[in-house]
């Protein structure tokens, strides 16, 4: 929304001593002399006093008559507190896979909390991922195939802080590692086998990383864990279609909300800038491969927030399953197809 600043005209006046206020020149008196003059004073006191300039929009030059029409009122800032709450959110986004001569449609949709943030006037957003899902078209279309996260909903909350300004909200926060830690364990070092900390399906030793900026590429890896708890190394993603399988993969997320619009209804709005980085741990289909992904225009990748009340229908608080049935019925939000652009 726009805005537009409110507009401040201090006038001041100052008399001279001696000076009559209905006039521009002082009154000279030989009695003066430098001292007070009682008589002019008199006659000053007396003055009545001229009214001060009125500020009006129709007047030639005034700084109301430049920022607001007449008879307009300048549109208020929405309220940042309307921003707090819980929401479903739907998030989309589209891009290109260049590498394959491919298109990708994803969406996700979340159970998402909006809480007073810890510096005055942010907001702090967890964003719990209950469906993320994707339809993918490679090789000019020969090659359709969905890809999901069959456990998105065990995945922990992401934890971003909300920055408003002006009435539009971005949000700004660390990225999450999905799947795997950013240290191996303590007394790691590169190279050497060692006991897991915490036993694991695939395997009770580990091998300590050399590099540990880059993404783990071997269940072996010591910063390697069960992000989503099905009992398999780190975050388990699945395809069906044209390709079928199921592979295990780290994911660094730095994804993040802009050009986010507060609106009073609560139901906002913004755009997903979509930013991660992932490789695969297990590959467990002929998919196994990173996508070059370039993304749409940011007005395709759009989020979308439905207020949610403090509990269901039933009296429950508000679960993932319910969620996704709110959003996939249409119920919470008008249903948008995952459909990719044209224009794109």
């Amino acid at each position: 929304m726009a805005l537009r600043s409110s507009l401040l005209l201090a006038l001041s006046l100052s008399w001279a001593a001696c000076s009559n206020p209905q006039f521009s020149e002082p009154i000279e008196d030989e009695r003066c002399d430098g001292a007070p003059c009682p008589e002019v004073d008199a006659v000053r006191d007396a003055a009545p006093t001229p009214p001060a300039p009125s500020l009006d929009a129709s007047m030639p030059g005034s700084p109301l008559d430049a920022d607001t029409p007449p008879g307009d009122a300048a549109p208020a800032t929405p309220d940042a507190s309307r921003l707090l709450g819980r929401y479903a959110v739907r998030a989309q986004f589209f891009g290109n896979d260049v590498g394959a001569s491919g298109v990708i449609s994803h969406e996700i949709l979340y159970l998402a909390e909006i809480t007073p943030g810890q510096e005055a006037g942010s907001f702090a957003l967890a964003l719990q991922p209950c469906v993320d899902r994707g339809k993918v078209s490679v090789a000019g279309g020969t090659f359709r195939f969905d890809v999901s996260l069959p456990h998105a909903d065990r995945l922990p909350p992401r934890q971003l802080k909300i920055v408003v300004d002006e009435g539009t909200f971005r949000t700004v926060g660390a990225p999450s590692l999905i799947g795997y830690t950013a240290e191996p364990p303590p007394g790691c070092t590169p190279g050497r086998s060692i006991p897991r900390p915490t036993p694991a399906p695939w395997g009770s030793s580990c091998t300590c990383p050399s590099n540990t900026q880059a993404l783990p590429t071997q269940a072996s890896d010591c910063r390697v864990v069960d992000a989503d708890g099905d009992g398999k190394p780190g975050l388990t993603s699945q395809t069906t279609g044209s390709f079928a399988g199921t592979s295990s993969i780290g994911v660094k997320d730095m994804s993040q909300l802009v050009d986010g619009k507060i609106a009073d209804d609560r139901r906002h709005t913004a755009s997903f800038q979509h930013a991660d980085e992932s490789d695969f741990i297990e590959c467990g289909s002929i998919t196994c491969r990173n996508a070059n992904l370039t993304l749409c225009e940011s007005r395709h990748n759009t989020v979308d927030f439905a207020p949610l009340p403090e509990r269901t229908a039933a009296g429950q608080p508000f679960q993932c399953a319910d969620v996704r049935s709110g959003l996939e019925s249409g119920e919470l939000i008008p249903l948008k197809p995952l459909a990719f652009p044209a224009g794109c």
